[in-house]
């Protein structure tokens, strides 16, 4: 039985399968947009576009090899993909906010006070980017403002991924009922292995494996106590939030022209 209910298995179904037009959509938004400056476009083009790529080739990849509504336990290597799937999302999300922070300072001609360039460490999107948020419409401040809890959430798992314990999904976990049991049959495998009875080893080791479940979540440091997130809707809401604010980076060039 799937961890997920039907009615959230439907629901991420149609999330998943519209990626593809909205990813499609923005490529040709951002493609066709006049832009006044080769660098910016540049971050726009070759910046924030080929991570975009990424973020969907990572959830493709996930949905491929740990599909939300499978009941079985993952086979070897399946795991292995979907961690190094997650590991490039996350390490491209942030890099995602970057490329359009640097896209709206150039554009919008963002400086210090002074008329000084802004330091590489002052561009981006998140609180501590004080002047990019001063320079940025009331709107698109606003937007981002009500984005900071899940820019939170996203540094829970990109600085440990980064800098200390990477993104780990567990290949299965075993009930409280059922632990005792699971120990019990540890034992009697590794004393059967060191026998070298290997069919009784076999035997015991499938009994075993009935007993372990699968649970499609993510998290880093068990000493940390790391949150534990169900990963399958946890990126495709990630990666609407970037698509969401590649269209509302656009826009905010596109109405300062006009002005």
């Amino acid at each position: 039985m799937s961890i997920y209910t039907d009615a959230q298995l439907q629901h991420m179904r149609e999330e998943f399968h519209s990626l593809r037009e909205k990813y499609e959509n923005l490529l040709l938004a951002m493609v066709r947009f006049e832009f006044t400056s080769d660098r910016s476009k540049e971050f726009a083009h070759h910046g924030f576009l080929r991570r975009l790529k990424v973020l969907k080739f990572a959830i493709d990849t996930v949905f491929e090899r740990l599909p939300p509504d499978s009941t079985d336990l993952p086979e070897d290597g399946q795991i292995e993909m979907a961690m190094m799937a997650l590991h490039a999302f996350y390490t491209n999300v942030f890099g995602c906010f970057d490329n359009l922070a640097r896209v709206i300072v150039i554009e919008r001609q963002i400086t210090r006070p002074n008329g000084e360039e802004l330091d590489r460490h002052e561009i981006g999107m998140r609180r501590n980017n004080r002047r990019v948020r001063e320079c940025v419409s009331d709107g698109l401040r606003e937007q981002l403002e009500e984005t900071d809890p899940w820019f939170d959430h996203l540094e829970e798992f990109r600085h440990p991924l980064a800098h200390r314990i990477p993104l780990y999904i567990a290949p299965h976990y075993v009930t409280n009922e059922n632990v005792e049991r699971y120990q019990h049959l540890e034992r009697e495998r590794m004393d059967a292995l060191f026998a070298e009875n290997l069919e009784d080893y076999e035997m015991l080791s499938e009994e075993q494996n009935q007993l372990k479940r699968f649970a499609p979540l993510m998290g880093h440091s068990f000493h940390e106590e790391s949150p534990q997130v169900y990963f399958h809707a946890q990126i495709i809401a990630d990666y609407l939030t970037v698509h969401k604010f590649g269209e509302l980076a656009l826009e905010e060039i596109g109405n300062a022209r006009d002005q």
